[in-house]
């Protein structure tokens, strides 16, 4: 028996250190860059995040095209409306084994190209989360939230490919874009809206146009906690007033609301007011989405 079990050991030991070995391999299964490669080829934009990483250079992206077609959104402006290519990028954790579903935070920003865009995919990859970087320039000067909807659905549906946990995804916006992201992340009817485990909006722009300030509690879903934050000097009148009045509506449809003044901050207080408040701001955002995902 002695003998047996022996031989069982030492065939179990080899056995066991491939399965790990399968298991933990870090070598991605499609290309990537590192984070310090893929801001070598971008264009200049906004400024830096006021908040970095040290491990910020080693998050590996990278990238799909996804084809959106305007003509099928239901809030399509015109039938004639071509369909898009749109870039993605997707940024992996330094270190990222490629063995398991990650949580997903999909950034909606006014163009994949800005600095701001991608120093906080860098930011919030090296926190542990899958930063998903879509290009939605058109789409914020179109004011059509439906192919974002969309675009999410298609990503999500490369969940097991590109290593998405399909159940813990969070969106991130920032000024205007938050008026395309607001109705895609109260939108119940939509497939992933079980999903959307949280939301963050920073000096968020939440309507379209000067005169379409009121909100409906019936129409803000209480099933996402969202962090809303702004600059205390921020001289935007849309953000005020729109934000004001969501917050209104959203404590009455039983919404989780967390709001922060960050104190002397102006409207892009996340990459032009480099002070402590703005980068405690960050961390707050940044533990928001570690609480709920």
């Amino acid at each position: 028996m002695r003998r047996v079990a022996r031989i069982c050991f030492f065939l179990a030991v080899p056995l066991s250190l491939a399965l790990f070995s399968a298991c933990s391999s870090a070598d991605p299964p499609f290309e990537v860059k590192t984070a310090a490669e893929r801001r070598e080829t971008m264009i200049g934009g906004f400024g830096h995040y006021v908040l970095s990483h040290p491990k910020a250079d080693k998050v590996l992206v990278h990238r799909e095209v996804y084809r959106t077609d305007p003509a099928d959104s239901a809030d399509s402006q015109s039938a004639e409306a071509q369909p898009v290519e749109r870039p993605v990028d997707f940024y992996y954790p330094p270190g990222c084994r490629f063995n398991k579903p990650l949580p997903t935070v999909l950034v909606v920003g006014g163009n994949i190209n800005w600095d701001a865009s991608v120093t906080l995919a860098e930011l919030l990859a090296a926190n542990g989360f899958l930063t998903v970087v879509p290009e939605t320039l058109d789409l914020v000067k179109q004011d059509t939230p439906g192919p974002l909807a969309e675009l999410i659905t298609l990503i999500r549906g490369d969940a097991e490919k590109l290593f998405i946990d399909p159940d813990r995804l969070a969106v991130w916006t920032e000024g205007h874009p938050s008026a395309l992201a607001l109705p895609v992340v109260m939108d119940r009817t939509q497939p992933f809206h079980s999903a959307l485990q949280c939301a963050v909006f920073a000096s968020p722009v939440i309507t379209f146009g000067r005169n379409n300030f009121k909100y409906d509690p019936a129409d803000i879903s209480p099933q996402v906690p969202i962090f809303i934050s702004r600059g205390e000097e921020d001289s935007i009148y849309e953000v005020k007033i729109s934000v004001k009045n969501f917050m209104k509506a959203a404590e009455k449809a039983g919404c989780d609301i967390t709001y922060l003044e960050v104190e002397g901050g102006n409207h892009n207080w996340m990459t032009d007011h480099d002070t402590e408040a703005s980068r405690k701001a960050i961390k707050a955002e940044i533990e928001f989405l570690e609480q709920h995902l």
